[in-house]
């Protein structure tokens, strides 16, 4: 549980970073693009996208175990919100400090890298670190809470789990159920 939290924060984190500079770059189809990635990945629920992956993934022939499908949903989960919170703390540095990195003759990239960044790294800790405390204890909860049937919903496991010919919104729907329940 935790080398994989860990492994969703350093791959959600580069992935992140990534999301919340073109969300900020100037070219707007970059800002829109990394905007649509973020409202999809946010809307999506976790366990929903945990399925997506890993039986995606094998439906495509691309063979991945559990453990592999579950750290690419949880980095893919991680960048879209870790990339929106940075987003917010990169806009959250005061409009005098990029005047005053423009006065000074600063290019776009190192008003960024030396003026707004360190102020905004600076922000984004807090929300940083309660972003891991979710997400570690979300994955606490995926791994160890029980399903509608009272049988335990644990994401490595599935890797014993096989598409099996069956369509796929037979393994969907039990998701959304347990997901949202009533």
């Amino acid at each position: 549980t935790l080398l994989l939290g860990v492994i969703a924060f350093v791959g959600g984190g580069a992935g992140g970073a990534i999301v919340a500079l073109a969300r900020v770059a100037r070219p707007r189809w970059l800002r829109i693009l990394a905007a649509v990635y973020i409202k999809v990945l946010q809307g999506l629920p976790l366990l929903i996208l945990l399925f997506l992956v890993f039986f995606g993934l094998n439906i495509l022939g691309i063979a991945v175990n559990a453990w592999t499908a579950a750290a690419i949903g949880y980095t893919l989960y991680g960048s879209a919100f870790l990339g929106d919170i940075w987003r917010g703390c990169i806009e959250a540095v005061p409009a005098g400090q990029w005047d005053a990195a423009t006065a000074l003759g600063l290019r776009p990239a190192a008003r960024l890298r030396l003026v707004i960044a360190p102020q905004a790294l600076r922000i984004a800790v807090a929300p940083s670190v309660g972003f891991l405390v979710q997400l570690l204890g979300d994955r606490l909860h995926r791994t160890h809470s029980s399903g509608a049937d009272g049988q335990q919903c644990d994401i490595p496991a599935l890797g014993s789990v096989r598409h099996g010919g069956r369509p796929l919104f037979l393994v969907v729907l039990p998701a959304i159920a347990m997901e949202h329940p009533a």
